[in-house]
């Protein structure tokens, strides 16, 4: 039974199994992209089909604050993509992913790899 590796909590603050009450951490989510965009009046970023985690690592030491991944252009898969948007994100920079498709699958696996925008391919307005 999961219950007894598992402690459940609600969301009143009361703990079911001794009713004492509990604080639950303030968090404060940031928009990274957002922070660029009020701190600077142009942010330098750079189109990417084939890099490495050092090509990053020069590029953040260089300057640039975004880094868009072209997986629609480039053999890069979402495993690829997830470490890349962990060290984007680690040095401060925002990472902008290009998916192959507009499928809920491509947009998901995107998100979950951690990339901040997710930029849809071919779409056009009208």
């Amino acid at each position: 039974h999961y219950s007894n590796y598992i402690k459940f909590e609600n969301f009143s603050g009361v703990t079911p199994a001794s009713n004492a009450v509990f604080r639950t951490p303030s968090v404060q989510i940031t928009d990274p992209l957002k922070e660029l965009l009020d701190n600077h009046k142009v942010i330098y970023g750079l189109i990417c089909r084939d890099i490495s985690l050092v090509d990053i690592e020069q590029l953040a030491q260089l300057g640039y604050r975004a880094i868009w991944l072209d997986m629609e252009h480039s053999p890069m898969g979402f495993d690829q993509v997830a470490q890349l948007c962990q060290l984007i994100k680690a040095l401060g920079m925002v990472s902008l992913v290009r998916i192959m498709d507009t499928s809920r699958y491509c947009v998901q696996n995107a998100l979950d790899a951690g990339a901040q925008v997710v930029v849809l391919p071919q779409c056009a307005s009208g």
